[in-house]
């Protein structure tokens, strides 16, 4: 080989490395795991810093309920923005913490976290360190976060189960979304086998809810072939926000099981 074609050979490597690390660098720079994330808080429930993340960075976020939560506050956030909650949060010296009020009860697994320009694989594993009952994993670009402590297994078996089509026409508002999940044949029969009942009805001030789920979706939906919960992040990445799978209560009079699904 003689030096003009070693150094041809030299400069063609040295390109081919150069696209391929920008390649990589490409990749890297789009996961979500990657992404960025300031946050201050202390000893807030975990829904809080759910919603937080899903409303301030828009982290899309799937979660579901362990039976253990139940009977408290800590889960809750709006798969929705603006969120409502509760609880309001002052900022004392840069810190977010919860104005106490006559009646509050203090969340049972309190979330403190310090966090300056942490990644948010980072922060997700400070969340639930703090919180015991669940893991995360991201599927499908939502951050997924589920019980590992007090799963219902009609809830796992919920989202495991099979949809063979779901559509959304575009230009409808997000309220349309539960009404196409209701009328899945599939879904629909799960919950009357399961003894669990959906009304997919929404409670709170009217504003607040056209805010919530008043606004239209751009994009039209059409999947197929895909589990439940493949469909409900699939969803979520068209009108953003997240999804929540919880247990509402038991009837008194006819004790029928309730659960929600709200996204």
């Amino acid at each position: 080989m003689n030096k003009k074609t070693a150094v041809i050979n030299l400069c063609c490597l040295m390109i081919l490395l150069a696209g391929t690390i920008c390649i990589l660098g490409q990749k890297n720079a789009n996961d979500p795991k990657d992404k960025r994330i300031t946050l201050r808080v202390e000893k807030i429930s975990f829904g809080m810093v759910l919603g937080y993340l899903m409303e301030v960075y828009d982290v899309p976020i799937g979660f579901e309920q362990s039976i253990l939560d139940r009977d408290n506050g800590d889960s809750r956030f709006s798969a929705n923005s603006p969120g409502v909650a509760p609880e309001k949060l002052e900022n004392v010296e840069g810190v977010l913490k919860i104005i106490a009020y006559p009646g509050f009860k203090p969340p049972v697994h309190p979330v403190t976290i310090f966090a300056e320009n942490e990644r948010l694989e980072d922060v997700l594993n400070k969340i639930v360190k703090q919180i015991e009952n669940y893991k995360w994993e991201i599927n499908d670009g939502v951050v997924n976060i589920y019980p590992v402590k007090g799963r219902d297994n009609r809830f796992e078996k919920l989202l495991r189960l099979k949809i063979k089509r779901f559509t959304f026409e575009k230009g409808k508002p997000i309220w349309e979304i539960t009404k196409n999940i209701k009328a899945l044949p599939e879904f629909s029969s799960f919950t009357t086998a399961n003894n669990l009942h959906y009304s997919g009805g929404r409670s709170g001030p009217e504003s607040a809810l056209q805010e919530q789920y008043g606004r239209t979706i751009d994009e039209g939906m059409d999947f197929s072939d895909l589990s439940f919960r493949d469909l409900l992040n699939k969803i979520t990445k068209i009108k953003r926000g997240g999804w929540i799978l919880k247990w509402r209560f038991i009837s008194k009079m006819t004790g029928e099981e309730y659960i929600d699904i709200d996204i």
